[in-house]
């Protein structure tokens, strides 16, 4: 399948639907380049457990994901962080207090 050989993704949806048929959970495992848009994600563990798996991401950009907070965050840097090369976090402005220090500490002790 064509979608197997994907490095580089853009997604940027805003639809809803339950909480287990999230796209995020059909990821291709060989990205090196995802960026979230706007995505619809409301339970943050499916966001973690669908970063983790991605073992050769380079770039990630997460823009307005509502459901990322400190401790997400963290999970994702902990986990894939050292591998990261580009990591873009956008459009927090509208979700006051959910991205502190802790988060920026665990990103430079982790990537």
């Amino acid at each position: 399948s064509n979608i197997l050989n994907l490095f580089n993704l853009t997604l940027n949806f805003n639809i809803n639907q339950p909480p287990d048929s999230s796209p995020l959970r059909y990821l291709p495992t060989n990205l090196v380049i995802l960026s979230l848009y706007r995505p619809n994600i409301k339970d943050s563990n499916i966001l973690v457990e669908s970063l983790i798996k991605l073992k050769k991401l380079e770039q990630l950009s997460l823009y307005c994901v509502e459901c990322l907070s400190d401790d997400s965050l963290i999970k994702i840097i902990k986990n894939i962080g050292i591998q990261l090369c580009l990591l873009n976090l956008g459009g927090y402005m509208a979700i006051p207090n959910r991205i502190t220090d802790d988060s920026i500490r665990q990103i430079a002790k982790h990537c």
